[in-house]
């Protein structure tokens, strides 16, 4: 059916309520306003109705995406906003309520988040309740990506374990102030708590998202159809980073989604687009030379290491892996533990022992090594490949990190490795590069000089001298 003159207005009044002074104006954009109109829409659809909604609707919308205690807060905070004796929720109450979700301040957002998650009937949050609430969303999350398409190749789940471990990274600040499961949160607990989790403040963020806006039609699509960044011009959420050069028929990664998304919001920014699968000891066998083999030269890479206890852990090196008789990196570099718990551990700052690797050398020692000092890495896997070692008493000088394996010296189970980021320029590629003037590198400079009949000075004086490699013409002139 058509849209009815009510909607119509609505839509008009909306549209200008957001570009108004003290209004949503700081949050949508007029397409972001028209995105959520065309979800509002859809969950008016089943009665061709579209001047509002109920919560029938709503659930049936959602489609059991999110957990139903969370589904039933929305409504009551979108009831809020609506206008006044209205049954349905009205288009500028949904709206208003979207936008302070998905592009809201930390302060909005935690607010609504915080009315989200309280108890029912309570008005309040507490330890266990929101630790509950993290778990469901996490396999909302998962639910989600997968009805969406926005897996990104990735062949995940969402364990128990991997969830758990979620949960206890990012509830620490609770436990770390000596709260317990029945501990009351208060809301200004709630916003600090969610000010010093960013990850989980994206994760919230991309649950609503992926439930509510439409991933696959939208104006910042059909800008930019060959782009994997999310094609939704309202947000662009922390979901997977792109999966690249992978079987997954012949692969099983020591990934799991809420790991990956601890790695990825760790890396660099300029970094957590896509990951790149280099090596699995699984897959390519227990070689020290194969592993070299496919990580050199791959840019800054992940390496996982699982124990044959069922530790996992590893680090991230910011650079390319190349031989070398000396630690190398930046401060960017971090190693990390994921189960039996997780933890990313950052440099100290004592020195700047990051990465190493070095083979078949008689006084230094062969294999590949982070943090710490020779013969006492913070991780360190031996030439030999089957053994390795993580060495910290009582923390690793250069991250400050604990053992990450079950015992000081561990046997290996599996070693496995992603490159992240963009492709590295090859050696040559990086030649022309540097050979390049300012000119070359901008075309538009260039034609407005031949635009206006000016010579570039420098052209020809770049050109090679044939005999510039001819012996004789460098030899030092003789007394």
């Amino acid at each position: 059916m058509g849209q009815s003159p009510s909607s119509s207005a609505k839509d008009q009044e909306v549209t200008k309520g957001t570009q108004g002074k003290g209004s949503l104006s700081s949050l949508l954009s007029e397409h972001e306003v028209e995105e959520l109109n065309q979800t509002f829409r859809k969950i008016c659809q089943p009665n061709k109705v579209e001047d509002g909604f109920t919560l029938p609707q709503l659930q049936g919308f959602i489609g059991g995406k999110l957990p139903s205690s969370i589904v039933l807060q929305l409504h009551k905070e979108m009831k809020v906003k609506n206008i006044p004796d209205e049954i349905k929720i009205s288009r500028n109450a949904f709206v208003m309520t979207m936008g302070c979700l998905m592009n809201g301040t930390v302060d909005q957002q935690s607010g609504l988040m915080f009315s989200l998650f309280a108890d029912e009937g309570t008005n309040a949050v507490s330890v266990g309740h929101l630790s509950k609430l993290i778990g469901s969303l996490l396999q909302s999350y998962e639910e989600a990506l997968k009805t969406c398409n926005q897996m990104k190749n990735w062949d995940l789940v969402c364990t128990p374990e991997s969830n758990k471990n979620f949960i206890d990274l990012v509830m620490r600040m609770f436990s770390a102030g000596g709260k317990t499961t029945g501990s009351p949160v208060s809301k200004e607990e709630f916003e600090r708590w969610l000010q010093q989790t960013p990850l989980m403040q994206k994760v919230f963020t991309a649950v609503f998202h992926l439930c509510f806006v439409d991933t696959s039609k939208t104006p910042a699509a059909a800008a930019s159809s060959d782009d994997c960044s999310d094609s939704s011009v309202l947000f662009h959420m922390p979901c997977l980073p792109a999966c690249l050069d992978i079987d997954w028929r012949r692969v099983r990664s020591q990934l799991h989604i809420p790991t990956l998304l601890i790695l990825n919001h760790h890396l660099p920014r300029h970094l957590q687009d896509q990951w790149r699968f280099c090596f699995s000891s699984n897959l390519h066998g227990a070689s020290f030379a194969t592993l070299l083999s496919h990580i050199k030269n791959k840019g800054p890479t992940v390496v996982l290491v699982r124990d044959t206890d069922g530790n996992v852990f590893g680090g991230f090196a910011s650079q390319s892996w190349e031989l070398g008789p000396s630690f190398v990196g930046s401060s960017s570099c971090f190693l990390f533990s994921l189960a039996p718990k997780v933890g990313v551990h950052e440099p100290s700052g004592q020195n700047e022992h990051y990465m190493y690797l070095n083979i078949d050398q008689q006084t230094l020692p062969n294999g590949l090594g982070m943090g710490g000092q020779f013969d006492y890495f913070g991780l360190w896997i031996n030439q030999e490949f089957g053994e390795g070692h993580s060495r910290a008493r009582p923390k690793c000088t250069t991250y400050d990190s604990p053992q990450l394996s079950s015992k000081e010296d561990f046997t290996i189970d599996t070693v496995e490795v992603w490159a992240v980021g963009p492709l590295p320029k090859k050696p040559q590629e990086e030649d022309e590069d540097e050979k390049k003037s300012v000119l070359d590198k901008n075309p538009e400079a260039q034609a407005l000089l031949e635009l206006i009949g000016k010579e570039r000075k420098s052209e020809g004086l770049r050109e090679e001298d044939p005999t510039a490699d001819i012996p004789a013409i460098h030899e030092m002139p003789t007394r």
